[in-house]
């Protein structure tokens, strides 16, 4: 990990060689914090929930192709292959966590958290349904999303 060696948007770092990828793959560690509002006649209850999850691309940031579910698991579950320099660890880190580089990425991450947050919704009114309970709900994500982690896996060549 490269955590000290960089002040970024990321709070853990590190770039990982892996013979799990074919190309750089960035994969992140996201928190999503949402607010949950419940009204029953004149009264308001407000909630604040929050989800941890991993996202990842590859490519750019400005033109990411994001991975599928079983593809991250794929990666998540893989043993590191080796080795990388420090100098290069940082080099990568640095281009990857600049702050221009991470704005190409919050407009997909606010689009997580409103698909995140309709799904939230939908649990909550299930569980409300059955338990017969009555009141008007919404469910809205507080934006921007925290990046808790991004690692690089780098391929094995």
């Amino acid at each position: 990990a490269a955590d000290e060696a960089i002040d970024s948007a990321a709070r853990r770092s590190g770039v990982i060689l892996s013979a799990a990828v074919s190309a750089r793959t960035v994969m992140l560690l996201l928190r999503f914090r949402f607010e949950l509002i419940t009204k029953r006649g004149a009264q308001e209850h407000r909630q604040i929930a929050e989800e941890c999850s991993t996202a990842a691309f590859r490519g750019t940031a400005s033109d990411p192709v994001w991975l599928e579910t079983n593809e991250i698991e794929t990666i998540l579950t893989s043993k590191a292959s080796g080795n990388i320099s420090p100098d290069l660890a940082t080099h990568d880190l640095k281009r990857v966590l600049a702050a221009d580089t991470i704005d190409y990425l919050r407009p997909a991450f606010a689009t997580m958290a409103k698909r995140k947050a309709g799904d939230l919704l939908a649990a909550h009114r299930r569980v409300r349904d059955a338990a017969a309970a009555r009141g008007d709900y919404s469910v809205t994500p507080v934006l921007p999303v925290d990046i808790i982690g991004l690692y690089i896996y780098q391929p094995q060549r």
